[in-house]
């Protein structure tokens, strides 16, 4: 169970930035109990982010969901589709007329959740580190149809571990 003194040190690393509503000591240690803090939560840093529908072309409506997160980090969304482009053979993630790569025919289409998943999580942090914010995207349960995305600066992070609760969080990588 979480102590005042824990609870207090998330809370100063700004473990509530993005809540929508206060929220107790109590309502934090039954969150943390329960769920570890990692599943979409009533904090605003987890998200429901499914690797299947990813793969399935819904990373325009999962960028939608975090869009919050990231004009508040200072990443300007603006429009946002995702595309096929026949010439290359790539799909792409539009955000704000820029093009992001989130699969090509170079990947093999028998890991199409790993390979959406790495390429959705990489464009997010660096359209955050683009921006200037310490904030990345850690992964929580990757490449199955419960992936949860974890919005986290390095301190936050390394105080989820140092309480055992970070330590299941990554960064999505190596598509292949």
């Amino acid at each position: 169970m979480l102590t005042d003194a824990e609870i207090d040190d998330l809370l100063a690393l700004g473990l509530l930035r993005y809540a929508e509503k206060p929220t107790s000591y109590d309502e934090l240690r039954a969150e943390a109990e329960g769920y570890g803090l990692l599943e979409p939560d009533l904090f605003g840093r987890s998200y429901d982010l499914d690797a299947e529908e990813l793969a399935e072309g819904g990373a325009a409506s999962a960028l939608e969901e975090i869009r919050a997160v990231l004009e508040t980090n200072g990443v300007a969304v603006g429009l946002v589709s995702v595309e096929y482009d026949a010439g290359s053979g790539s799909t792409l993630l539009l955000v704000n007329g820029e093009p992001h790569i989130l699969d090509s025919d170079a990947f093999d289409s028998s890991v199409s959740w790993r390979t959406y998943s790495v390429s959705f999580f990489a464009i997010v942090n660096e359209l955050l580190a683009q921006a200037g914010s310490s904030e990345r995207l850690f992964g929580f349960r990757l490449f199955a149809n419960d992936q949860t995305g974890v919005f986290l600066t390095p301190q936050l992070h390394e105080a989820l571990e140092r309480l055992g609760i970070g330590d299941s969080l990554e960064f999505p990588q190596n598509a292949v």
